[in-house]
């Protein structure tokens, strides 16, 4: 009986000191796997050439001529949009002749037809703003007509796919497949 109680001690001890073995090598046990990751930003700033009027009227041409410069250290496709900061403004007018070089989407940006490489800038987007002839001067109203510029960066895509990647959707608005 003393031989199977000393037995069942010895199964027992085996059996925590096996455990207790298992579970302080799983706690402490542990594996590295480095992944070296650099972060950048895509950074632009717009450059325009602007010559306000001294009183604007009917027939008056402003001299406005936007373009988009990149800051970053990487290439970045970019896109645009224009807007008057009043609407009726806007109807006073003439469309804007917007450059060949930015296509407008359905999604109201232009977007530059080539990726801008560190330090380089667009074309500018227009060159002028036009009242139109047949205005009254009284009708006028003051206006800004404002350009607001996002990018995204480049890597190895086209621009369809780098833009579906920033901005989710987009793929439907201009048929780009993933």
């Amino acid at each position: 009986m003393r031989n199977k109680l000393l037995l069942f001690v010895f199964f027992a001890c085996l059996v925590l000191g096996g455990s207790v073995s298992v579970t302080y090598a799983y706690l402490t046990g542990w594996d590295f796997a480095g992944n070296d990751l650099s972060v950048t930003e895509n950074e632009i700033h717009i450059e325009e050439k602007f010559e306000p009027p001294d009183d604007p009227g009917p027939g008056t041409v402003i001299t406005k001529s936007p373009c988009i410069v990149n800051d970053s250290t990487i290439p970045v496709y970019v896109r645009a949009s224009v807007r008057f900061s009043n609407s009726e403004a806007e109807s006073f007018c003439m469309p804007l002749d917007i450059s060949s070089r930015w296509q407008k989407n359905e999604d109201g940006y232009y977007y530059y037809d080539t990726s801008l490489s560190p330090g380089e800038r667009t074309v500018p987007m227009f060159e002028t703003i036009s009242i139109k002839e047949e205005i009254a001067a009284e009708d006028l109203v003051p206006f800004d007509v404002l350009v607001y510029a996002e990018s995204v960066q480049c890597f190895d895509s086209t621009m369809e796919e780098a833009w579906s990647m920033a901005a989710p959707g987009l793929e439907k608005q201009r048929g780009v497949k993933r």
